[in-house]
């Protein structure tokens, strides 16, 4: 029987340093800083639009798969003051490793893990109001395709 797995346990950590190979033995050998107090990691992987022509001869128009974009991640956390993992995002986007791709460990409960690498776009506070906890976004354009790691 398949049962679905929860996302209670998941966790991101982010590395500065990039794999010497864009496959499961080159991000293992890193090492990740956990980002603290995710709440959530949107949908990500590629997306691809088609490329069209229409021949003179038929006017159908002709598909083919085009450019393969890998989306990003748009992180959702509590700010935590003094969190490694923050600190790391933010000298992603303005710091020592602005414009460098970070690497990233998405492991999920049931030990399965995702590597991918990026640019961070993107890193907010959000004070809020009254009874509101601080938040930290954190955008990431991902240049890499997802390697995914069974469990």
């Amino acid at each position: 029987m398949t049962c679905a797995t929860a996302s209670i346990g998941v966790t991101i950590g982010v590395s500065t340093a990039a794999p010497a190979t864009q496959d499961q033995t080159g991000y293992s050998a890193l090492t990740y800083t956990l980002v603290g107090g995710t709440l959530t990691i949107p949908a990500f992987g590629g997306t691809s639009s088609a490329t069209t022509s229409t021949p003179l001869d038929t006017g159908y128009i002709c598909k083919s798969q085009g450019p393969i974009d890998w989306g990003q991640l748009t992180l959702n956390n509590l700010y935590i003051d003094g969190d490694a993992g923050h600190a790391l995002l933010l000298s992603g986007l303005n710091g020592a490793d602005k414009g460098n791709d970070l690497s990233f460990e998405i492991t999920y409960p049931n030990g399965a893990v995702r590597y991918t690498a990026g640019i961070v776009s993107s890193y907010t506070e959000t004070p809020g109001s009254a009874g509101d906890n601080i938040m930290m976004d954190a955008t990431i354009d991902l240049n890499y395709e997802p390697v995914r790691v069974s469990a």
